[in-house]
């Protein structure tokens, strides 16, 4: 027994001794072979590895050579004191070293009789090591099964804060109306000289804003015809456009004319070019800084369950988005996109997700969600929640803080109601994946208003803006929404590096008299460090309430009309985006990803001008700092604003194009 183990070790140790020289390769026929090309250097036997003055404790292999020193005694070392370790190891160095260290191995050996002492003695104990035996086995039993039970209440603190700063405006002078002499400012004088005159373009009498005095002339601002004439002079216009904001004012049907009262009465549809009520004004662009800090305290009880309270606060910056464009009325058809910061249309106009962010500390989320039967369920209930917490989710698109900043992009603004995902709201939700497979089905259930025991004094009624029954609010009253999502989701590739996931989705909402169903679809594609998504909504045949005749279900048809006036529209409303992504470009960690998209397209207008379909693109390239901090480059484009097209209004080649550029810090912890 002995003699073969040595033989197998040194065979071993030959082997090694092969892997450490290229020399080797070479047949070697006999010991004196070897010791015939012996290096003449000597080498001197050390006891200690500190006697060799270059072998350290940081050294990688400075274990094994302690080991062969001290333990075996079969490392010898230079005359001046040095392993040199470094150096390749000869042939001949390499025998000798294998032949001293069998040499000493078998020399501690213990011998035959050691062996045999040693076996009658297991066998005298053999009861009492098999005893011993059984209570480690029941004792690492006990300890593994309260390793898997032990378990402490436990919070941990998740934060991310985004510092931003932007610019935006038009591209086109024409739409400075501090400028008297620019197409805009001419467009409202026009409409106000129309209705200080009181007569349309066929000279009908319109009566519409009336009278203030015994002359019976429609007057506007109130005040007589002939001081409107001089105030509608461009000579006289010397407040940087500040006239022409206040005839717009009046003109919108939303400012009161000094001395006359609000003109209830207005019409702006009947104003010839149809929409000069709801043209913006643009205030002068200016940079601005906005910011976002989001506190979450994560809460477990089991382990598998969570309890989420998170606190929100900004520095109510604003983009130019949200309040530069200037436009007074969103309630006004087609003006379904929500203006600003708060949810008064269908859909998110595309302004920066974090702007308008209030500078008070505010409970944002308050859900808790657990896995009542095993990991494939997850249920969800909150008096603070998101629908888009539980769905339309997307790896390019779904982070205002990580990825696109536009509100646009990172959800569908109809599967997603801006009406109810702006506020949030008390609901329930559930995400079942089965086995753990690439199938799994989420819905979720909002309210907006849930907070009140009885019919109206809404929490969130920012604007009804299509009018009708007053706000029911409550638990199932307006505004809210229920959603449905069905998504398969898997990877491919020789090593899973690309991955695949759609997504079906169905909303039912009722919001802000608005009611509508919704069918759309989420996709996206990766291919190594590239990927393709997108996103796309219908909303088929919405309806809107009618005053006075409403019922309490908002999808009863009594009392409701379609939601687009009858011959302008087929009274259908789509949405679309699509983006490339590239990960790790330049950067390892970096994502460079544009999109294109449109958030609200009427189908089948027709002889309704000047309505054309507002375009949305945005690009951004976030690069990693670090573990915990990003930087975020981005440029966001928009076409038609309001879906308005400006050139309908004055004239051809007149753009009311905006561009907005901003530089997004986001700190994660």
């Amino acid at each position: 027994m002995k003699k073969t183990f040595l033989l197998a070790g040194s065979l071993s140790l030959l082997g090694l001794a092969s892997t450490l020289s290229p020399a080797s390769a070479e047949q070697v026929t006999s010991v004196n072979e070897l010791m015939s090309n012996a290096q003449d250097e000597s080498l001197g036997q050390v006891t200690s590895v500190s006697q060799l003055s270059d072998v350290q404790p940081t050294d990688w292999a400075f274990q094994a050579v302690q080991s062969l020193v001290e333990r075996y005694g079969c490392v010898a070392g230079y005359p001046d004191g040095t392993f040199r370790g470094n150096r390749a190891a000869t042939r001949y160095e390499m025998a000798a070293l294998v032949n001293a260290c069998l040499d000493n191995i078998s020399d501690q050996f213990a011998t035959k009789e050691d062996l045999e002492a040693l076996r009658a003695l297991q066998e005298e104990f053999a009861a009492e090591l098999a005893t011993l035996r059984g209570r480690v086995d029941g004792l690492e039993a006990r300890t593994a099964t309260l390793e898997a039970q032990q378990f402490s209440t436990t919070t941990k603190l998740q934060g991310e804060a985004v510092i931003a700063g932007q610019y935006g405006d038009f591209l086109d002078s024409d739409l400075d109306f501090r400028d008297v002499n620019s197409p805009g400012s001419v467009l409202i004088r026009q409409r106000a000289a129309q209705l200080s005159d009181g007569n349309l373009a066929n000279g009908e009498i319109t009566g519409r804003i009336p009278p203030n005095n015994a002359a019976g002339v429609a007057q506007i601002l109130g005040i007589t015809p002939a001081a409107a004439a001089a105030l509608l002079n461009p000579a006289n216009n010397t407040k940087e456009g500040q006239d022409a904001r206040n005839i717009l004012g009046v003109l919108n049907g939303i400012n009161p004319a000094p001395g006359a009262g609000a003109l209830a009465n207005f019409d702006p549809n009947a104003v010839p070019g149809a929409l000069g009520a709801v043209f913006p004004f643009p205030a002068e662009a200016r940079p601005s800084v906005l910011s976002r800090v989001r506190l979450s305290f994560n809460t477990s009880f089991s382990g598998s369950d969570l309890l989420q309270t998170q606190l929100e606060v900004g520095s109510n910056g604003r983009d130019y988005l949200t309040e530069g464009l200037g436009f007074s009325n969103s309630s006004t058809f087609p003006l379904l996109l929500g203006q600003g910061d708060a949810p008064t249309g269908l859909a998110d106009l595309g302004a920066l997700d974090y702007s308008g962010v209030p500078n008070t500390v505010v409970l944002r989320r308050l859900a808790y969600s657990f896995k009542p039967f095993n990991d494939d369920l997850t249920l969800t209930f909150g008096s603070r929640l998101f629908p888009s917490d539980f769905v339309d989710f997307n790896s390019y698109a779904n982070n205002s803080a990580q990825d696109f900043g536009s509100g646009f992009f990172i959800n569908n603004p109809l599967i997603i109601q801006n009406a109810v995902d702006f506020p949030g709201g008390a609901g329930a939700a559930f995400d079942w994946n089965p086995n753990g497979g690439p199938f799994s089905l989420r819905a979720t259930y909002v309210a907006a208003n849930p907070t009140n025991a009885v019919a109206g004094n809404c929490d969130n009624n920012f604007n009804f803006a299509f009018g009708g029954a007053s706000c029911k609010g409550g638990f199932i009253g307006d505004a809210n929404q229920a959603t449905a999502e069905l998504e398969y989701a898997d990877t491919f590739g020789s090593s899973d590096q690309n991955s695949f996931a759609i997504r079906a989705q169905y909303t039912r909402a009722s919001t802000y008299n608005v009611h509508s169903n919704v069918v759309g679809a989420n996709a996206e594609l990766t291919l190594g460090k590239f990927g393709v998504f997108g996103r796309f909504g219908y909303s088929i045949d919405p309806k809107r309430d009618v005053a006075n005749l409403a019922t309490a279900d908002p999808f009863d048809e009594l009392g409701k009309v379609d939601l687009l006036p009858a011959g302008i529209a087929d009274n259908n409303i789509l949405t679309w985006m699509a983006g490339v992504g590239v990960n790790d470009l330049i950067v390892p960690g970096s994502l460079l990803a544009v999109a294109a998209g449109q958030p609200q397209v009427f189908t089948g207008v027709a002889n309704f001008l000047p309505y054309e379909s507002q375009w949305n693109f945005e690009g951004f390239y976030r690069i990693p700092i670090n573990d915990n901090i990003s930087l975020t480059p981005s440029v966001m484009v928009i076409l038609n604003p309001y879906n308005i097209d400006t050139s309908a209004l004055l004239g051809p080649g007149v753009d009311s194009t905006v561009i907005q550029g901003a530089l997004r810090a986001t700190f994660s912890f």
